[in-house]
């Protein structure tokens, strides 16, 4: 599929993948963020949102136990008192029912509340009926709530907050200020019940004081501490905090004061109850004062914080936004950097194709991948400019021509160079071989003319030994009449046959040489014949190199289709190897059939060569006969020389033997001209090869070799 996209759809693809990955990212990222931030602030608040009221709780609680104590002692003017402060716990506790049902699922109380509400509810509608244990089970209670307040603080990340100011305004506002209103609150009813009994304070008593006095001291240095860490987190929080720490430990020294001197250093207590517990009250109410003026300043840190991480969270979100145009406005100018020189280096590519190779791409002082390209184009097209160079000169016939291959990669420069080196070498062969044919031609001209010489030189021997023997065939019909001439005419019969005999020997020994040269002929043609049969295997291992250099092209061509437009520069090249492989079979073809005409000259020239040494031995056996009758006719006109007298008698005789002659000179005669006319064709056949050698010759002087 990437296949048929180009560059620039190819960029947009991969900004649309890279822009869904960005808009993923990001929804993580938010996500994370509202997570890891945005909500874990709004769970704060909502944790906030649930203690306000569990403490406005237990304050109520407070006071209810210490009235129901007072009023259980007999004191009867604390039983208003206690009864509204029934009535504010039961609104409390409605207080806590609407909390609890928007927050109670989130923070994991949904189901402990309903409990601790039963508890409540039966601990007023009953606290009559406890007695004396109406302390413990109020105290028990109160546990309950602060236990259920601690929960709120860890499911809420009250706890676990990591900025010191909230954190520790948080610490002060749910866990320091109701622990030490708690302990103030058991000390106010404690101390409560004696001042209505206005008994000895008992030894267990005295303990229970010690260790709840030491508490208080305890949660009033913490309050100190954490106030101390908010301010140097948040200076500006001084000035709004700083008055209600003072009158919270003022109110809780005043407390421990009142203690020590109405209780603990008294043998009796003599404080009146009512002024013992408007004296307490005031402190424990002074500690819930703090609480319900941080409260809401803690509240404000935690929407600041989460108004502050929502503007992150927005900036955040514009920031990627902005991030993602400018990666977009990148892309782009990234396309339109790439586009123009890619689409030129296509158009370059599909000229290549086409075997334009005049096309020129700069890279214009590009570093980048295109300039690289434009650089890789530019040797690429020189490359194929010195491979088409070297083809055309080629295809001229000049094999000088060198072929440097780019690399040892190079499969079209290394064929090309190994074609010129074996066309050089079987060119070169050629030569040699049509060198050595044209002496041999040369050498086979001179030796038939000689021979042709020598056989018009007997054929004229020939003739003038008929004529001598007409003439003697003449004296002999004369002898009768003539026979005072007889001796006149048998010397001169003696001397013509004598240059008979000589004549015929010398036309034996013409007629020999003609034999021996006939078969030197036989041998150089069959030399011949055998070199154009390994010319012939050059040639057929020229047409297999072209044939393999056509099917090399073909597959070229196929791989160049494979390659789309990034080997059309190749199936280029493979059409001129093509081109070159068509040439060269051509040539070979060429070559072919003038070899084949060579071998059936020299086929021709063999049977001539056979048929004129056949004609030889029958002129040698005519001519041996011939002489044989000459030396008989010398003989016998040395004997008629001699005998004069029987030349008379026996001239008949001679006339018939002188007519046998006149036969035989005709058969000599007729043979002397048929090995002429042998020669002449043998001359003929050795002219038509002498021919097909210079052709040969002019067909590989086309051919430039390297020197």
């Amino acid at each position: 599929m990437l296949s048929r996209l180009n560059i620039p759809q190819k960029f947009v693809l991969m900004g649309a993948i890279f822009g869904v990955a960005l808009a993923g990212v990001t929804y993580r990222m938010v996500a994370g963020i509202r997570a890891l931030g945005t909500e874990f602030a709004r769970k704060e608040a909502v944790g906030l949102e649930y203690q306000i009221p569990i403490v406005n709780l237990l304050r109520d609680l407070q006071a209810h136990r210490g009235l129901a104590l007072a009023v259980f002692q007999g004191e009867s003017e604390f039983a208003t008192e206690r009864q509204n402060a029934a009535d504010r716990v039961r609104e409390r506790l409605r207080g806590v029912d609407e909390v609890n049902a928007r927050n109670g699922e989130a923070l994991g109380v949904l189901q402990q509340w309903p409990r601790l509400r039963t508890e409540i509810e039966n601990l007023l509608a009953h606290w009559q009926d406890h007695g004396r244990e109406l302390f413990d089970r109020h105290t028990a209670v109160h546990g309950d709530v602060l236990a259920l307040l601690a929960r709120v603080g860890d499911a809420s990340n009250l706890a676990f907050d990591p900025n010191p100011a909230s954190y520790y305004l948080s610490d002060a506002t749910r866990v320091v200020v109701p622990e030490l209103a708690e302990i103030m609150g058991q000390v106010r009813d404690l101390a409560l019940q004696i001042a209505v009994q206005g008994g000895v304070m008992r030894e267990e008593e005295l303990k229970a004081f010690s260790r709840r006095y030491a508490i208080v001291y305890y949660y009033t240095d913490r309050l100190q501490a954490d106030l101390a860490r908010v301010y140097e987190a948040e200076p500006a929080m001084r000035r709004r905090l700083d008055s209600q720490l003072s009158a919270v430990t003022t109110a809780a020294q005043n407390f421990l004061e009142a203690l020590d001197r109405e209780f603990l250093n008294v043998e009796y207590a003599k404080v009146p109850p009512a002024d013992w517990w408007s004296l307490s009250t005031q402190a424990i109410e002074a500690a819930y004062g703090f609480h319900d003026a941080a409260a809401p300043i803690l509240r404000e840190v935690l929407e600041a914080r989460w108004t502050a991480l929502a503007r992150q969270l927005l900036l955040t979100i514009a920031l990627l936004v902005l991030g993602g145009v400018a990666v977009t406005g990148v892309a782009v100018a990234i396309i339109r950097d790439l586009d123009r020189p890619l689409q030129q280096a296509v158009q370059v590519a599909e000229r290549l194709a086409l075997g334009d190779l005049t096309v020129h791409l700069s890279a214009n002082g590009r570093r980048d991948e295109v300039g690289v390209l434009a650089n890789a184009f530019e040797r690429m097209v020189l490359s194929l400019r010195s491979v088409a160079d070297a083809a055309d000169r080629i295809s001229r016939g000049d094999l000088a021509v060198a072929i440097r291959p780019q690399s040892e990669k190079d499969t079209l420069g290394l064929a090309l160079a190994r074609m010129v080196t074996t066309l050089q070498e079987q060119i070169g062969l050629l030569s040699g071989e049509i060198q050595r044919l044209g002496a041999t031609n040369q050498s086979v001209t001179e030796g038939v003319r000689r021979v042709m010489e020598e056989a018009q030189r007997a054929a004229r021997a020939v003739q003038e030994a008929s004529r001598i023997v007409e003439e003697v065939k003449e004296t002999a019909e004369a002898a009768s009449r003539r026979a005072s001439e007889v001796a006149a005419a048998g010397e001169q019969a003696v001397a013509i046959s004598e240059i008979g005999e000589k004549a015929v020997q010398d036309a034996i020994a013409g007629i020999e040489n003609v034999r021996e040269q006939m078969k030197i002929i036989a041998k150089k043609i069959a030399q011949l014949s055998e070199q154009t049969r390994a010319i012939a295997q050059v040639t057929a291992t020229v047409n297999d190199l072209a044939d393999q250099s056509d099917l090399l092209s073909v597959n070229a061509g196929i791989e160049a289709v494979r390659a789309g437009v990034h080997g059309k520069g190749f199936a280029v090249v493979a059409q001129e190897v093509k081109n070159l492989s068509d040439r060269s079979k051509r040539a070979t073809a060429q070559i072919t059939t003038i070899l084949g005409d060579i071998q059936k000259a020299a086929h021709d020239v063999v049977l001539a060569s056979e048929q004129a040494a056949k004609a030889a031995e029958a002129g040698i056996q005519q001519t041996l006969d011939s002489g044989e009758t000459i030396r008989t006719l010398t003989q016998s006109l040395v004997d008629a020389t001699a005998a004069v007298a029987a030349i008379t008698q026996t001239s008949q005789r001679q006339l018939v033997d002188v007519e046998q002659i006149t036969a035989a000179m005709r058969l000599i005669d007729d043979a002397s001209r048929a090995n002429v006319n042998s020669v002449q064709q043998i001359e003929e056949s050795i002219q038509n090869l002498s021919e097909v050698s210079r052709s040969l010759e002019q067909l590989v002087s086309r051919y430039h070799l390297a020197t």
